[in-house]
């Protein structure tokens, strides 16, 4: 119950939001789209970086960003 009423409340406020999330405490993030959004225009350089430095996703923990 407490669960439901959580994630009907965050989608009611996400309106409210910039669609960023404060990744030191994630919590229980289950939207695809969360680190993208978060990251924001920067997310694609990341990609770019990530693909450059760890091409085989070595360093995958937490909120990951995948190589292109």
């Amino acid at each position: 119950e407490n669960i439901m009423w959580t994630r009907a409340f965050w989608a009611a406020m996400r309106c409210f939001s910039s669609g960023k999330t404060y990744f030191n405490f994630a919590g229980l993030l289950e939207d695809a789209d969360a680190v993208p959004a978060s990251y924001g225009a920067n997310h694609e350089r990341l990609m770019i970086l990530k693909t450059k430095y760890d091409p085989d996703n070595l360093l995958r923990v937490n909120q990951n960003i995948t190589p292109l």
